[in-house]
């Protein structure tokens, strides 16, 4: 069974990746990794027999990250912007995990990427730094590793139960969702902690 490596396994995106592989028929080991191994969530994966490591992805920390990758196949690798908002700490951190995934002979690379805006508008809209910034890392990727596949993972993705820009439910049952922006034009959604992993599953399958 090859070894698949999630990180972020405690996660909205790792975690619905995780879930989705646990729930594969087809036969994974997966090593879940985390900075806190004593959280609930991550006891629950080890009793479902997930091997959880715990490990920080970041710069100076290389080794670990490497030791934390040994001998997987595939790796579904994922960047979290907000919890730092610095674009060029994501680009480092995401450089981080695909020169591991090199060192270590990752057959396939899954990223939760997104496209570059600026790019995409000409160099007309250059401050959707998230999105630049993912889209960096996939670009590095695909420069360093054999088989990389982007699994745009920031497109209003959101947890449906606790989200603050989730539908609202209002009295006369329909739901009102509130976004700047043009009211017509058609937007991706989805319940990313339920969903999401169901299309890197595909992707790896």
């Amino acid at each position: 069974s090859p070894l698949v490596v999630v990180v972020g396994a405690t996660g909205n995106q790792g975690g619905s990746v995780i879930r989705h592989l646990i729930s594969s028929d087809k036969p994974y080991r997966l090593r879940g990794l985390t900075r806190d191994a004593s959280k609930p969530a991550a006891q629950k994966l080890k009793e479902e027999g997930v091997e959880i490591v715990a490990v920080d992805i970041s710069v100076g920390n290389e080794s670990a990250v490497r030791d934390a990758f040994a001998s997987a196949e595939i790796i579904f690798a994922v960047t979290n912007f907000w919890e730092h908002l610095d674009k060029d700490r994501e680009i480092t951190e995401g450089k981080v995990m695909v020169d591991a995934a090199n060192a270590v002979g990752v057959k396939l690379f899954v990223f939760s990427g997104l496209p570059s805006v600026s790019k995409l508008s000409g160099g007309k809209y250059t401050r959707v730094v998230h999105w630049d910034s993912k889209a960096h890392i996939v670009e590095y990727a695909r420069s360093q590793l054999p088989t990389v596949v982007d699994v745009q993972g920031g497109f209003y993705m959101t947890n449906l139960s606790n989200s603050t820009i989730a539908p609202k439910k209002q009295d006369d049952g329909t739901y009102l969702w509130e976004l700047q922006g043009d009211a017509d034009a058609p937007l991706p959604y989805m319940d990313m902690a339920s969903d999401y992993g169901l299309f890197v599953r595909y992707a790896i399958e």
